[in-house]
């Protein structure tokens, strides 16, 4: 539990959207606290209209994330602001130049990381699904 939020409920994006807020504010200065809800604008914007399996709008999910990863001592804005965008890459139109353009070098190398090992699990994974089933087939 952050604050008062409990990540064990589902709640809405606005419920989550204040907690994060709160969470950044209370943890950061003012001027990180800047990007980072700059960031975090960038991000649903780009989510918007994508849901998760449960029905929430998606971007509860990288707000979540980004609260958890700042629970780990001496986490910079770099590693919240790629927390942030970890999916944009894959489940949106934003780009990896502009995710330099407006927030450095450092935070597309880290959301592109992300990315590939998530894209390598899930290749795996299907990998993995289509030998079953070939050879369930026969």
């Amino acid at each position: 539990m952050i604050g008062m939020f409990d990540f064990q409920t589902n709640c809405g994006l606005a419920d989550t959207e204040k907690a994060f807020g709160d969470w950044m504010a209370s943890h950061y200065c003012l001027e990180d606290v800047q990007v980072i809800m700059s960031c975090s604008d960038l991000m649903q914007r780009h989510h918007h209209g994508q849901t998760r399996s449960d029905g929430t709008p998606y971007a509860t999910h990288p707000l979540r994330v980004a609260m958890l990863v700042s629970l780990y001592e001496n986490v910079d804005t770099d590693v919240i602001l790629a927390s942030l965008l970890h999916d944009t890459l894959e489940d949106t139109d934003l780009t990896a130049d502009t995710i330099r353009e407006l927030f450095g070098l450092r935070v597309m190398h880290l959301v592109k990381s992300v990315t590939n090992v998530t894209s390598t699990y899930n290749d795996g994974l299907h990998r993995k699904q289509e030998k079953i089933q070939k050879w369930q087939e026969t």
